[in-house]
């Protein structure tokens, strides 16, 4: 039998850590290559800058709890 099909059914094996640090990129870059031509970079680009804006309030609220004393809860 050949390598390959050892690897593909040799059954389920734990990957080493460089395999799987490995699949993960090459899993984002075939999942992002798949959805590209559905993508709306207009609606895209207005989400991202919603969603910044929605971090500097948060950012902001939280310096002003702080600044108020709120701090964390105590445990």
């Amino acid at each position: 039998m050949s390598a390959a099909w050892n690897l593909l059914w040799s059954g389920p094996r734990t990957p080493s850590p460089e395999e799987a640090a490995g699949d993960g990129l090459l899993g984002r870059r075939l999942v992002l290559a798949a959805v590209d031509p559905y993508i709306d970079r207009d609606v895209l680009a207005r989400q991202m800058a919603r969603e910044e804006e929605q971090r500097r309030a948060l950012a902001a609220f939280l310096d002003g709890w702080d600044a108020a004393g709120g701090g964390a809860a105590p445990s």
